[in-house]
């Protein structure tokens, strides 16, 4: 879930939400909860990483018989910073698609 998961579409020139976001991702803990059996901290680099929680993870815990066990936080670090580190800083609109320049 960390961003090796999109390194090499976006070194392939891909901007999508979907890479973006998965980039954001730097650390996943996985630690004995204190309300719930399990809990998972996720640390992002960029709030864009709220995306691929929610698709990747979210889509995996939600329904299952393991959501009552697990609780799970996404939060930006440094939590103290007041803006997220840059991903893409511009993209161009080549043939189809977006690539970051």
């Amino acid at each position: 879930m960390t961003k090796g998961m999109g390194r090499m579409a976006f070194d392939l020139g891909s901007t999508s939400i979907h890479v973006v976001s998965a980039l954001s991702i730097d650390n996943v803990l996985i630690a004995r909860g204190k309300e719930k059996a399990i809990e998972i901290i996720i640390e992002m680099s960029n709030s864009s990483g709220v995306f691929h929680v929610e698709k990747t993870l979210g889509k995996k815990v939600v329904g299952s018989s393991m959501e009552k066990y697990i609780d799970t936080t996404a939060m930006v670090t440094p939590a103290e910073l007041d803006y997220d580190k840059r991903i893409v800083r511009r993209i161009k609109l080549k043939g189809r698609k977006f690539t970051a320049i």
